[in-house]
């Protein structure tokens, strides 16, 4: 008989690529060709930097109005927006907007480490964005792992 605790190894239904393609799309590919079609149009390179994180925040609205509720990574991705935006405009500088990156991603990175000392990862949210999305089925399934797989086992194993 099995045990009704356990929780099944494999997810509910297979991976959907069709989920992971709004991030993707709005993200990624959207902010790059924003950039690079506002520097064609010889626009300043600082501006076209700044609009280009329009496109991540318009993804940010989407999925808040169409489920109610904000990925992990969406508010951090939205505050390193805004704080280097803030930064790059205070110093009219091309190089604070382009070395903000090293400081948000070391700050993303003393994020993670820090999260280490809780019951669940930062990585374990993130990661459930990405493996679940908005699927109730999948996100009971990942969220189940936690205490039942040794790679989200709790921190007193350790």
């Amino acid at each position: 008989m099995a045990d009704p605790s356990a929780v099944d190894p494999e997810p509910a239904g297979r991976f959907n690529f069709k989920q992971l393609l709004p991030t993707l799309v709005f993200d990624i590919a959207m902010s790059i060709i924003i950039f690079n079609v506002l520097t064609r149009f010889n626009i300043s390179t600082l501006w076209a930097l700044i609009a280009a994180g329009i496109s991540p925040a318009t993804n940010n609205l989407r999925v808040w109005v169409t489920s109610r509720r904000l990925q992990p990574l969406g508010p951090i991705v939205m505050t390193f927006l805004a704080i280097g935006t803030a930064a790059s405009l205070i110093s009219g500088s091309v190089f604070v907007a382009l070395i903000r990156e090293s400081f948000l991603t070391a700050t993303f990175g003393f994020l993670c480490l820090g999260s280490l000392l809780v019951e669940r990862a930062f990585m374990f949210y993130i990661n459930r964005q990405f493996v679940a999305g908005d699927d109730p089925a999948r996100l009971q399934w990942w969220n189940g792992l936690s205490g039942n797989t040794p790679i989200f086992a709790p921190r007193s194993v350790w």
